[in-house]
């Protein structure tokens, strides 16, 4: 019956959708820690600074600018796109995320 394969269909979707992982909640930081010093690498000299001061030495943003020689605008700006560029050299090893949600397991854990 066409119908019931239909329904069928809407069922298993619905539950794969379920059980996928959500990329806005942080990644887990065992699963990030061991990543995290081969994709820092990757960033520029400029990016890999403005995530360390962020979140490993968890300064504010008008700090982060002072120390860069920027506005805190232009401070958070930087932050910003590195984040998204750490975020995909994570996501090619695997990583699903958004830059938010790495934000979050960063700030949570890098410090400590």
């Amino acid at each position: 019956n066409q119908r019931a394969e239909q329904r069928r269909l809407r069922r298993e979707t619905t539950a794969q959708r379920m059980n996928a992982p959500d990329p806005d909640t942080p990644p887990a930081w065992e699963e990030l820690r061991p990543l995290l010093d081969e994709t820092m690498h990757r960033l520029s000299a400029a990016d890999r600074e403005a995530v360390i001061l962020r979140f490993f030495q968890n300064r504010p943003l008008a700090q982060v600018g002072q120390a860069l020689g920027v506005r805190e605008n232009a401070a958070r700006m930087r932050v910003d796109r590195a984040l998204e560029r750490l975020r995909r050299e994570l996501a090619r090893r695997g990583v699903r995320s958004t830059a938010a949600a790495l934000s979050l397991a960063l700030s949570a854990h890098a410090v400590t």
